[in-house]
């Protein structure tokens, strides 16, 4: 099967570049913190109904915590995981807030506003 894979799909396992981390006044990382819900969630119902939170934080270098991983700004909304095994990149709303990030070909997450 291992042999399949790696003739149909060689780039797979290629590791994206992973820059040196930016110093961290100009990556802003505080504004990607919160709590982010799966998008397929109800936001519909009443109350709104989300299956599960998952945490975003800063460490003081300017790099985020994001599913069990350290993640280095590539540009102003986009993140390389440290090991080079994938980005995330999230996308403001039209005042400059951070509103969803997504990870992979279909992962989505929508921030949820800080009470």
């Amino acid at each position: 099967k291992w042999a399949l894979l790696e003739r149909y799909f060689p780039k797979a396992r290629e590791r994206r570049p992973v820059p040196a981390p930016p110093p961290a006044d100009q990556v802003r990382a505080d504004r990607f913190v919160g709590q982010y819900a799966p998008l397929p969630s109800c936001w519909s119902c009443q109350p709104v109904r989300v299956s599960s939170l998952i945490p975003v934080t800063a460490n003081p270098d300017g790099t985020l915590n994001f599913a069990s991983g350290r993640w280095i700004a590539v540009d102003s909304l986009r993140f390389v995981r440290e090991n080079g095994s994938g980005y995330i990149v999230f996308r403001p709303d039209s005042s400059g807030a951070i509103e969803n990030l997504f990870a992979g070909a279909f992962w989505g997450w929508q921030k949820i506003p800080d009470e």
